[in-house]
């Protein structure tokens, strides 16, 4: 493997620590090698691997390989914590003491008290230049917080309760710098108020049918009107309490016996359930009694980033800099990307699996809410991203998967008669931490493409349709007296099929003649030629 190492080699950063460790954590995104040899890098599917020269190596022990890390690679806090609690707090505070002013040791030394909870034997900092605690060249932060006390800028997007990360990659800046929510406002705008109004109540039909397609369930009738009408009246859900969640899984399941009257209280997990201890296991949420801490850090983590949005933290004397900048959405309030944070709020949510069912349709729903919440869309638009997911379910899969594949060879657990006949999962470790810290950045990407797509395809063609329709309906009027249901029917087919075929000719329009038919085809035809934008261009009218 290219990151497997040679006589003269040694893991530095992360992975150094790791090793000298021996941490049962998930191995970092970016792992280091010092050694004989040039600088080179090597990109995987799952991993960065940075190989350095022997002028970087300036020591073979525990604070040179956390002052590497942090110098040079993306955080992984969850093995920074692990790591933490394996050197204990001395070398830290000697590091330092011999270092006041240091970035690197103070950036560390915030770090501990944060995630660990627990204060150093240091005074208060009263040196050194404030410094965020990411490297915003690395890492997706917010407009930092000050830390008095160690004379840093706490710009991490989370809390300690839940602080996912996000890396800098080539794939987001190329995907940030096409100003999605601007591309569909415009689209929007450019389109007539009442196409749009059809075409997005089309969407939330779509969108529910998507959704619980998603889950492999074929949705109708009141249930599929009940997912609708949350959609929306999103504006008024509670997404971030225990209460507005339960509230509103049990809109959805709509049947008073599933009901449920909060987060779950026992062992769930993601495979297929069998009668027998061969059931397959996917994934394997948190435990219970680990739900609520985790679901009160993700409330923290929305609440993060609202009050980043609304200005609270901010002071007019810092400056941004351009790599903090590029990652703030634009405006007078800056702050992370809506399409970040719902990628942060979503998964998280879908990895802690609060309930024992719903999940998946709430963390769809929880999308298309905080995309309204931060402003990206306007009020009462949706983003078919739901359709876009089922479109290409193995990519959806793939975005979870990177996330489960990555902490399950760390959790132990095994079955247990549950007494009803059947089994279920125990967990025998402390696995809270492999939920409260992970690296977020292939869910961010993910989400990215699917909205890109959403836009670009789905809310395109909605409106385009609608506009086609329109056109065709009165084309059809203009040479024909048929009945409106039996016109629109004609309309649709011709619109989806090009024409009408012997079939449907023999089942729904048997009193018309071969040349009417052949007529109204061509009628129809045209005018959704006509309705039809070139590819660059917005829909039309209509009119």
């Amino acid at each position: 493997m290219p990151h497997r190492l040679t006589g003269n080699e040694r893991y530095a950063g992360q992975m150094g620590l790791r090793h000298r460790f021996g941490l049962r954590v998930p191995e970092p995104f970016t792992i280091s090698i010092v050694g004989a040899g040039q600088r080179r890098s090597h990109t995987q599917p799952i991993h960065q691997i940075e190989r350095y020269p022997v002028s970087y190596d300036k020591g073979d022990d525990a604070i040179s390989d956390l002052k590497f890390a942090i110098r040079y690679e993306p955080l992984e806090l969850g093995l920074l914590k692990a790591a933490f609690r394996a050197m204990g707090p001395e070398p830290l505070e000697d590091w330092v003491r011999r270092e006041p002013s240091g970035q690197f040791a103070r950036r560390a030394w915030f770090l501990y008290e944060w995630l660990l909870g627990e204060r150093l034997n240091l005074p208060d900092a009263t040196i050194g230049k404030h410094v965020g605690v990411l490297d915003p060249a690395l890492q997706i932060g917010l407009y930092g917080k000050p830390s008095r006390r160690h004379r840093i800028e706490n710009n991490l997007i989370g809390t300690p309760a839940l602080c996912p990360t996000v890396r800098v990659t080539a794939n987001l800046k190329e995907l940030q710098a096409l100003n999605l929510s601007a591309q569909a406002k415009k689209l929007l705008a450019d389109a007539d108020p009442l196409m749009v109004l059809r075409a997005v109540n089309y969407i939330y039909s779509k969108e529910t049918k998507s959704t619980f397609a998603l889950e492999r369930e074929d949705v109708q009738g009141s249930k599929a009107d009940r997912f609708v009408a949350a959609l929306q009246n999103r504006d008024n859900a509670d997404i971030a309490s225990e209460a507005g969640q339960t509230a509103l899984n049990n809109l959805i399941i709509g049947d008073s016996r599933y009901t449920v009257t909060g987060w779950r209280e026992e062992q769930n997990f993601v495979g297929e359930n069998r009668l027998d201890s061969h059931n397959k296991v996917h994934f394997i949420p948190p435990r219970a009694e680990d739900v609520k801490s985790l679901m009160l850090g993700l409330k923290d983590l929305l609440r993060c980033h609202q009050i980043s949005k609304d200005l609270l933290y901010w002071t007019a004397e810092r400056k941004l800099s351009p790599d903090e900048r590029e990652w703030l959405a634009p405006g007078p309030s800056p702050h992370v990307s809506p399409t970040v944070v719902c990628a942060l709020a979503s998964f998280a949510f879908v990895f802690i699996h609060p309930f024992m069912d719903g999940n998946g349709r709430l963390h769809r729903f929880i999308i298309h809410d905080m995309l309204e919440r931060f402003g990206f869309t306007p009020p009462g638009i949706v983003i078919p991203v739901s359709a876009v997911m089922l479109r290409d379910r193995r990519a959806y899969d793939e975005a979870l998967e990177r996330f489960s594949a990555s902490i399950m060879p760390y959790i132990d657990w095994h079955w247990r008669d549950d007494g009803k006949g059947g089994f279920e999962v125990v967990v025998e470790n402390d696995t809270a931490d492999l939920y409260r810290y992970f690296d977020a950045t292939p869910q961010v990407e993910y989400l990215y493409r699917c909205i890109k797509e959403a836009i670009e395809v789905d809310l395109r063609n909605e409106l385009t349709y609608v506009a086609q329709f329109d056109r065709g309906l009165r084309a059809l009027n203009d040479l024909s007296a048929m009945p409106d249901r039996k016109a629109q029917l004609f309309v649709n087919l011709v619109i989806s099929n090009g024409r009408i075929g012997a079939d449907k000719r023999q089942r729904h329009f048997p009193e018309l003649t071969d040349e009417e038919i052949e007529r109204f085809e061509e009628a129809v035809r045209a005018a959704k030629e006509a309705a039809t934008p070139p590819p660059d261009d917005p829909p039309p009218s209509g009119h």
